[in-house]
């Protein structure tokens, strides 16, 4: 469903009023004014000390998507030679490389539940990564319960009401190509089979993606 851009226009930490973070304002793009602690140095802090993974595809021409939904297209319209800069001109759906599905997407009786109806904080929080990318996944493949329960022994983790759950089934690694051979990627996925779902649903999870299409 329909994307949304935002800009943060002010801070109003009320949750950190124990901590005597208080009155700390964004004004004209970037001038701040604080008047104890500065909370976005803090977060500045601890995301040097964090690990990043980037989890997006390269945006590119002739990547994968659903067979169903148009390319990406990407044109150099605007270069050194012809114009004397660089600027391009990109076509995609909505649905192209990493995205986030709506729930309206799917279910045609949620108009309401588009991206933009969410607050911009709601991706933000603890996530899992269920690592099933050892298993040769077979066209079509459905992971089970008894599969992610197995990663949870084996790995001593556990899903959590309102975590991120990511999984990992290796698909984007070993089939991803922008070659002609691109709708195998996208034709022949994994995914979650009917027991799965209903235990991620009992853990009350927030969200949950995969390393395929869609």
């Amino acid at each position: 469903g329909r994307g949304v851009t935002a800009n943060v226009i002010s801070l109003s930490p009320k949750n950190l009023k124990k901590e005597g973070i208080l009155k700390t304002r964004i004004i004209g793009g970037g001038a701040m004014q604080d008047t104890q602690q500065n909370p976005l140095a803090k977060l500045h802090a601890l995301m040097s000390t964090a690990n990043v993974v980037d989890l997006s595809p390269l945006i590119e021409n002739d990547m994968p998507r659903f067979p169903t939904h148009p390319p990406v297209i990407i044109n150099q319209t605007v270069t050194h030679a012809h114009d004397g800069y660089y600027c391009q001109t990109i076509f995609m759906p909505e649905h192209a490389g990493a995205h986030v599905d709506s729930p309206y997407h799917i279910h045609k009786n949620l108009i309401d539940k588009t991206i933009e109806t969410f607050p911009v904080d709601f991706l933000l929080g603890p996530c899992k990564v269920v690592h099933l990318e050892k298993q040769d996944w077979k066209p079509g493949e459905y992971a089970s319960a008894k599969d992610i329960l197995g990663w949870e022994e084996e790995s001593g983790e556990k899903i959590e009401d309102n975590d991120i759950v990511l999984v990992n089934f290796g698909w984007l690694k070993k089939y991803w190509t922008t070659g002609k051979n691109w709708k195998w990627y996208s034709m022949n996925e994994p995914g979650l089979s009917e027991d799965a779902s209903e235990l991620l649903l009992s853990r009350k999870i927030k969200a949950i993606g995969s390393d395929t299409v869609a």
